[in-house]
């Protein structure tokens, strides 16, 4: 009979020792994968932003159009580009105001990023407002 409970607590140890390990090593797989994911995406952002700058550079305002809406559309913008752009934006609107439905698209954008609920407030529209009205004097 103890060797039996010996053996059975033996087991038990064993499996506990395995089944831990697999985890651990699931874990690491699916941590892996999630790390390559995010650095796919940085690296498409990057790609973007670069095409932006360049079109920002040479004035091309339907690349400048496109890829803005491109990176404002991505997951991985941070703030500060947001803002940048946004700020780009609102600098072509002066000598182009057919960009304003793409200025307020942005705007609503930069103004909802840091929101719960990324919607954009009544105020968030009237600060918009006013920004393009700036803009455009």
């Amino acid at each position: 009979m103890e060797i039996f409970l010996i053996l059975l607590f033996v087991s038990f140890v064993g499996y506990r020792w395995y089944s831990s390990d697999k985890d651990v090593k699931e874990r690491k797989k699916a941590a892996q994968i999630v790390a390559a994911s995010i650095a796919a995406k940085k690296k498409e952002y990057l790609e973007i932003k670069g095409e932006y700058d360049l079109a920002l550079s040479t004035g091309d305002l339907g690349k400048i159009v496109s890829h803005g809406k491109t990176l404002v559309k991505n997951t991985s913008i941070i703030s500060n580009d947001l803002g940048e752009i946004y700020a780009d934006a609102l600098n072509l609107l002066k000598d182009n105001p057919d960009l304003k439905p793409h200025v307020l698209e942005i705007g609503r954008k930069k103004y909802a990023f840091n929101r719960p609920d990324k919607a954009p407030t009544v105020y968030d529209e009237a600060a918009i407002n006013n920004d393009i009205m700036a803009a455009l004097k």
